[in-house]
Formats: structure tokens, C-alpha cells, sequence
């Protein structure tokens, strides 16, 4: 089974035992992202001989992700992510999404040919620098593209600010702004696109009793049979629990994101839960919803998964 964290903790274990340290604001101070097992000792010596101090997630404040990046963002001049594998780990796709939403530059710093040529298609237009072979001249390189970066933000005649894709800009950006109530959906954003998919912009609707029903989140995904089947509702079901009977409960949650689905002409939904549970289909004459727990969905080839949706609500098939 994959590797993946757990619900409680996401990539680190956030519970810092010492203060943080909290630098000044400074131009030349940058954030590494970089998986736990990733060792980031050569990224910081290329970045610190050329001029470049670094913060890294050890210096997130103590309540965790969604304040203390933000914050600790703040105070940077920009990101670098460091991948030394053929996957990304789903916090540091986070991360990055979080600074190209504040409008920092990014640089993926690859620490072997196969991890760029392996990116996932939303960070494949990115600033990228491979690190094989002289590190002294990778390190120049590195710094060198930082600094263009940053050039280019604070020129005045640069209406856009960064040279990052629009794909990868409003994927990060929707990933930001959705501001998900807790780790759980976080962990399954960062699966998906790393899985291909795209975030999109999650609908909302009033009913008559003037709730509203915003779907977790709401991706793209290209490869389908065919692009009608886009937006696919994505509902992370674990936070839903409040006590009463799981069955009746879960029962509830599906009829529900079921009549989602339905106003906006959805076919296709996914629901995730917490614990290890094998895809389960429900499917009626409108739309196919899986339903699965979050290691099941790491280990799934999405558009596969989608594909045989598609077919079971197309055919009939229960």
C-alpha cells in the first residue's frame, strides 16, 4: 500500500517543541519544500553560496499548516521545492500552491533528471533546475533563476507578475482560496493533482432553506472519455460524523452530494473517507458516485477509476 500520511498528520508532526524562529523580512529568504525523508543539506548550501538564507517546515509555528504557512510565507522572498523522486509528496504540492497564490516565485529544484522528467503535468511548466553533475554550478544556476524571478515580479511593466503556466497559477490558486476545514481534504487535494487532475472553482448554490452546498472540491480531469463528464464533485466524508448512526448517516451524505451533483448536470463524484475502504459504487439513471477510503484512492489510477464510472452509468450497471 502507499505510503501515505495519516489523517492526523500530513507530512511532519507539526507539534514544534521549541519557538520558532521568525526571520526578519528579508529578499534574499526563501522557504524549502522538500518530503520528510528528502535530504535538503545540499539545497541549503547552493542557496547559502549564493547569497540566499533558507526557512524550512521545522520553523512552522506550533498551530500547524494552515496558519503557521501563511505566516512563515510571509516572510519569504519566494519557494523551492526539492523533489528527489518520481512523486511529489502531497505537502509539498501544498506548499507550493500556497506561494504561487501569494505570488511567489517557485523553483522546482530536481535533484536528478528522472524527478523532472516525472512531474506532474500542473508543476511541468515551472522554473526547473536539475542539480546533476557540478553542484557548485547547479547552485549558480539556481540562484540565478531566483533572482530572474524576482526581477520580473517587481518589474512594474509585468502585469502578471510570475512566468508560471495559467494551468498550474489557477489550480494553486483554487487550492488557497478553498481554505479546507482540515487535513483530511488537504491530503486529497494534494492525491489528485498529483494524480493529473486540476482544481477548478467549487460551485455553490442556495436551497429554499437558505443553506448553502459547497461540493469539497470540484477538479478537471483531461483524459476522460469526454470533456462533458467535467467538473467531477470530490466530498471528503470523514469530517461529517457528529454521532449519530455511521450508516444512516453516510446514507444521508451521499443523497445529499448526490442532489449536488444533479443541479449542476454532474455525472461523476467521488466521496473519501478516512478509513481503508474498498471502492463501492452507487449509481442511478443521473450519476455514478465512488466511494473509497483515502489509501485506497493513493493507490487508484484516476482516469481508469472515472473511465469505469462513466461505463457503469452509461450501461446501467449497479
Amino acid at each position: 500500500m502507499t505510503d501515505l500520511p495519516s489523517c492526523q498528520q500530513l507530512r511532519h508532526d507539526w507539534s514544534v517543541t521549541s519557538p520558532p524562529s521568525t526571520p526578519e523580512v528579508d529578499a534574499l529568504v526563501v522557504f524549502l519544500s522538500a518530503a520528510l525523508d528528502t535530504d535538503i543539506e545540499p539545497a541549503k548550501t547552493m542557496l547559502a553560496e549564493n547569497g540566499f538564507d533558507s526557512i524550512q517546515w521545522t520553523q512552522l509555528p506550533a498551530e500547524g499548516l494552515a496558519k503557521g504557512l501563511p505566516e512563515i510565507l510571509g516572510d519569504c522572498a519566494g519557494l523551492v521545492a526539492i523533489i528527489d523522486r518520481t512523486s511529489v509528496a502531497p505537502a509539498v504540492l501544498l506548499e507550493i500552491g500556497a506561494a504561487l497564490g501569494r505570488g511567489l516565485p517557485v523553483v522546482v529544484l530536481a535533484m536528478k533528471a528522472e524527478a523532472a522528467e516525472s512531474l506532474p503535468p500542473v508543476l511541468r511548466e515551472l522554473a526547473v533546475v536539475v542539480a546533476q553533475g557540478n553542484r557548485s554550478a547547479s547552485g549558480v544556476r539556481l540562484a540565478e533563476t531566483l533572482r530572474a524571478l524576482l526581477e520580473l515580479q517587481s518589474s512594474p511593466s509585468s502585469s502578471q507578475a510570475l512566468s508560471v503556466p495559467d494551468q498550474a497559477r489557477s489550480a494553486s490558486m483554487e487550492l488557497v482560496e478553498s481554505a479546507f476545514a482540515g487535513q483530511v481534504e488537504e491530503v486529497v487535494a494534494g492525491l489528485l493533482l498529483n494524480k493529473g487532475a486540476r482544481i477548478v472553482a467549487t460551485p455553490k448554490f442556495q436551497v429554499s432553506e437558505g443553506r448553502a452546498f459547497i461540493p469539497d472540491l470540484a477538479i478537471w480531469v483531461d483524459r476522460l472519455p469526454h470533456p462533458g463528464f467535467n467538473p467531477v464533485f470530490v466530498e471528503v466524508a470523514g469530517t461529517y460524523w457528529d454521532g449519530r448512526d455511521l450508516v444512516n448517516a453516510f446514507s444521508e451524505r451521499i443523497a445529499v452530494f448526490r442532489d449536488q451533483m444533479a443541479i449542476f448536470g454532474c455525472v461523476l463524484g467521488l466521496v473519501v473517507t478516512r478509513d481503508e475502504r474498498p471502492v463501492s459504487w452507487y449509481v442511478d439513471d443521473k450519476s455514478a458516485i465512488a466511494v473509497m477510503g483515502l489509501d485506497v484512492l493513493a493507490e487508484q489510477d484516476l482516469v481508469r477509476l472515472l473511465s469505469d464510472g462513466r461505463n457503469r452509468w452509461v450501461h446501467g450497471y449497479r
